[in-house]
């Protein structure tokens, strides 16, 4: 009889890669598995929040429809997407602390 080896790095790095990942993240929130959707409060707005049987949860902001939280049933983390649209935008130099290169 076999004997099971203890994971290793590459077994942890092979579980988390981001097909892997995305793969988990969709099969479990197929829009199917959703029995329940109840008005919630998250960070003070209200939100939709849709739940499985599995005990997966999305919120999604009303304002946009784009899904600002996920806790998956089968993944220990939540997902935070609170800033969609909202990268601080970033000022160039003024032109005397630039340096001008040509290859």
């Amino acid at each position: 009889m076999g004997q099971r080896r203890p994971n290793t790095t590459a077994d942890n790095v092979k579980n988390t890669a981001p097909v892997k990942v995305l793969t988990t993240v969709f099969t479990e929130l197929q829009s199917d598995t959703f029995q329940k959707v109840d008005i919630v409060k998250r960070n003070g707005k209200k939100v939709y929040q849709m739940t499985n049987d599995k005990g997966s949860e999305v919120d999604v902001d009303p304002a946009t429809m784009y899904p600002i939280h996920i806790k998956l049933s089968n993944h220990p983390d939540t997902f935070e997407f609170e800033k969609w649209n909202n990268a601080t935008t970033q000022v160039a130099p003024p032109a005397d602390q630039t340096v001008v290169y040509s290859g």
